[in-house]
């Protein structure tokens, strides 16, 4: 199992990482998991007695990451503003 990086709830489970790939049984589609939610793209198919994986992106609370960047950007054209007028 790989992806050293990703987070996953505590689990007895084996984790499927980013080159971990599995294949449907259903449509005989070969997939990774780790790109597709843990499902089949085609059919919703998902691999029992698997955790998967979850990229820092699916993590990542960007209305959080979007409210700093705006503080920061505000800072910024302040102190801009600021040297420029004095």
């Amino acid at each position: 199992m790989s992806d050293a990086n990703a987070i996953v709830a505590e689990s007895a489970l084996p984790v499927l990482g980013p080159d971990d790939e599995v294949t449907c049984p259903v449509d005989d589609l070969p997939f990774r998991p780790y790109y597709s939610d843990g499902v089949c793209p085609i059919c919703g198919w998902k691999p029992d007695g698997y955790a998967v994986a979850t990229p820092w992106t699916h993590r990542a609370d960007w209305a959080l990451v979007a409210f700093v960047a705006l503080v920061v950007a505000s800072v910024v054209m302040a102190t801009v503003v600021i040297r420029l007028a004095t």
